[in-house]
């Protein structure tokens, strides 16, 4: 395996790590700032602090943010970590769904 294919995959390895790590931020402890801004309850400490519905409410903030549906006014470090998020949570699925693809039907061995 050459050196180029060997850095090319640790690059891919970081950004996924990366995209993992800032998801599981988000769902357990980061939604909550988003919420402030994209929630549609009256109170948006109200909304729900399951993985699951933050892990939704994740990706539809952050999509929803970057293709503006949804632009509330937010903070700088917010639009950045919007950006961010959208990027890597695109990132995340398309290696997943590549890395399914090889499993299922050995396309890249």
């Amino acid at each position: 395996m050459s050196v180029c294919k060997v850095l090319i995959i640790d690059l891919f390895i970081g950004l996924f790590l990366i995209a993992f790590a800032n998801g599981v931020f988000i769902c357990f402890s980061g939604i909550k700032y988003m919420d402030k801004y994209f929630s549609e309850l009256p109170n948006y400490k109200q909304e729900s602090l399951s993985p699951f519905d933050c892990f939704e409410r994740m990706h539809k903030y952050s999509f929803k943010f970057v293709l503006s549906v949804s632009r509330p006014p937010v903070s700088k470090l917010m639009d950045v970590w919007l950006f961010a998020t959208c990027f890597s949570l695109t990132f995340y699925w398309i290696v997943l769904f590549f890395g399914a693809l090889d499993y299922y039907f050995d396309i890249f061995s």
